[in-house]
């Protein structure tokens, strides 16, 4: 995997279905929800929320957006610190809630 990059885990918590996304440092979160809604083959038609306190409606620790607005989910990969070992919780669609847990593979 190349320099810059980030190797994670994304895990669909209801279906128990695993996939991997490799995405770069300087893409945002918003990024990785475009990615995580390709992978499932949904379009980007709801509101979502990134908790990085790995914990589901942590306000404190939320990053959200939506269809018209990437809001706080538009903060970069890079600074969010993280490290191998690391997981946070990805929420498409507050109505059906669909969950995933996304653990830090690799950072090289």
């Amino acid at each position: 995997m190349q320099e810059g990059m980030i190797e994670l885990e994304v895990k669909n918590i209801k279906k128990k279905k695993t996939f991997e996304i490799i995405i770069s440092k300087k893409n945002s979160l918003f990024d990785l929800h475009a990615e995580i809604l390709s992978a499932n083959r949904w379009q980007l038609e709801h509101s979502f929320s990134f908790f990085m306190s790995d914990e589901f409606w942590d306000e404190e620790n939320e990053y959200a957006g939506n269809v018209f607005d990437a809001g706080k989910s538009k903060i970069k990969m890079e600074k969010l610190n993280l490290k191998p070992g690391d997981t946070f919780l990805f929420l498409y669609d507050y109505g059906d809630e669909h969950r995933f847990k996304i653990s830090v593979k690799s950072i090289p």
